[in-house]
């Protein structure tokens, strides 16, 4: 049987509703879980989001906004004009005129800090240069790894991790030789991890090279286990909670709560994470204090992009105050009275789309930064650049290096593979993609963000091979994920069966003479091998402390 709708006007909600379905209750307990749901992820996002996981997040808030956003789109007791409409439209009010706005980037206590406390990478270079001079009078040259991480959400922070872990498991001299990491997005948590690990666990003998198996994470002990565990943590939960939640409430208010910025509350959770399986708080240390060149812990170049000009913009202990730099700022640079966390730093490299909004800097007038990908996504270009700077301050100081460029890819590639596959080709559609005339400058944005990420790749091979063309030892070795049945995906939560599949990865083949494309488990065996044949004609002076 139908029941009709009275005319608009009249005011008794029971009129509208069909016998036997009393509509002012489903409201009231829509509104009280609401509420309920809002009291708890103001109190604590992370165990909320831990606690429901996504999926519960996601029915909680349909459960608690859903019938009360019927009600205000259909209830015929509303006036004629629309009370929804009149919301969203207070809300581009305060948003136009930056009321609302709570997203200024977390700071620490710090503000006599100026950019000239803080050193050049030139003068870093030649100070960590110092601390491993050879002990005797040798002119062997000292290996210097550089990394290049590409962004790419979860999987980008886990692989980037898991690489690292994999060879510095195998091969403990590795931290010792590690100067710098570029990274983005994704690839500057997974730095970040690996770099707090370094300084949670600081490596027993950092002389021995490739005397280790290699080993996956199923012990109880490594780094693989510590950067597995700490990445295995469900980090999209709180981040959804607290975007639909406490960061949409703060749209329509006209005035900024911090605290209830949804990146804030990624940040959080990623220091937890990490706290919780290493018992160590690194990545709520400051970005320009934790390094120092006697120690095993990599000056971390965590890249971002400028919104007002485009420009890229590193967050790092050190500033790239260099010629061989092109247009490249530094945080100190815009902000000279602005510290901030190691953790902050790698999640302001990770702000893409409106997943994670763009990091207000405490400045007037307002400066925003976003993911460091959309400006270049691999991380090449600044460690290309950086890799000129390096070599100059070698030749200052008189000490000879030899360079291992390492280059860790995100993007699944037919190229790579865990298997003797052969790789194949990439399909190309020979249809024209629907929507062109809609949809085209759009692809055209994400598209040139990827060519430009790949000319950067580019880049950096043709620097290393002229370095090799000018009788200068240089190794570069690339890693790069392989496509399998198993979906990896770019948020912010991995599965068990992505992991074990980015894991298994890493595992060298019986042959790695036999190769074809990317293999990272033989990459992994390139690197041992690099740095133990440098290692043999250089005797390094062991690190204090």
């Amino acid at each position: 049987m139908q029941h009709a709708i009275p005319p608009r006007g009249r005011t008794e909600l029971q009129t509208w509703n069909p016998p036997g379905y009393d509509y002012r209750a489903v409201l009231g307990s829509s509104l009280f879980v609401a509420g309920a749901c809002f009291l708890l992820v103001y109190l604590d996002p992370m165990r909320y989001g831990e606690f429901l996981g996504t999926i519960g997040v996601l029915l909680s808030a349909t459960v608690g906004v859903v019938p009360t956003l019927i009600w205000l789109t259909s209830a015929p007791s509303l006036p004629r004009w629309h009370f929804l409409t009149v919301l969203l439209g207070i809300a581009a009010v305060w948003s136009a005129a930056n009321l609302n706005d709570n997203h200024e980037i977390r700071t620490l206590p710090t503000p006599e800090r100026h950019f000239v406390d803080v050193t050049t990478l030139d003068e870093a270079t030649i100070e960590w240069l110092h601390h491993r001079q050879p002990a005797q009078e040798t002119r062997s040259p000292i290996p210097v790894v550089l990394v290049a991480a590409e962004g790419g959400g979860i999987r980008a922070a886990y692989f980037t991790a898991q690489v690292l872990a994999a060879i510095q498991t195998r091969c403990p001299a590795f931290a010792h030789h590690l100067l710098l990491i570029s990274g983005v997005s994704g690839g500057s948590l997974g730095a970040a991890m690996f770099a707090g690990s370094l300084d949670a666990k600081p490596v027993a003998d950092p002389l021995v090279c490739g005397e280790a198996p290699f080993a996956l994470p199923s012990d109880e002990s490594g780094l693989n286990v510590d950067v597995d565990a700490a990445l295995s943590a469900d980090l999209l939960a709180p981040l959804t909670a607290a975007f639909l939640f406490t960061d949409s409430i703060q749209r329509f208010l006209p005035f900024a709560i911090p605290a209830w910025d949804r990146a804030r509350t990624l940040e959080f959770a990623s220091e937890r994470a990490f706290q919780r399986v290493t018992g160590s708080s690194f990545l709520e240390h400051s970005i320009y204090g934790y390094w120092q060149p006697h120690r095993d812990v990599p000056l971390l170049m965590l890249n971002t992009t400028r919104v007002a000009t485009g420009e890229r913009v590193v967050v790092s202990p050190v500033l790239p105050l260099n010629e061989k730099f092109n247009r490249l700022l530094s945080l100190a640079d815009l902000a000279s009275s602005t510290d901030v966390r190691i953790g902050t730093a790698a999640i302001l490299s990770a702000r893409f789309t409106y997943i994670t909004p763009a990091g207000t800097l405490p400045l007037s007038p307002r400066e925003r930064l976003v993911d460091g990908g959309y400006f270049e996504n691999s991380g090449a270009a600044t460690l290309t650049e950086a890799i000129d700077v390096v070599q100059e301050a070698a030749a200052t100081a008189n000490i000879p290096i030899r360079l291992i460029v390492i280059r860790i890819g995100n993007s699944p590639s037919t190229l790579a593979s865990a298997t003797d596959r052969s790789p194949s080709p990439a399909k190309e559609s020979s249809a024209s993609p629907a929507l062109g005339e809609l949809l085209s400058p759009l692809r055209t944005l994400i598209n040139t963000r990827e060519a430009r990420g790949q000319l950067a790749e580019a880049q950096l091979r043709t620097k290393v091979f002229s370095i090799q063309e000018n009788g200068i030892i240089a190794d570069l070795i690339e890693f790069q994920i392989g496509l399998s049945d198993v979906q990896i995906p770019l948020g912010w939560q991995l599965s068990e069966s992505a992991r074990q599949e980015l894991r298994g990865q890493l595992v060298p083949k019986a042959d790695c003479s036999s190769r074809t494309g990317f293999h990272n488990g033989c990459a992994v065996a390139d690197v041992v091998g690099y740095l133990q044949d440098a290692l043999l004609t250089t005797d390094t002076v062991e690190p204090a402390g």
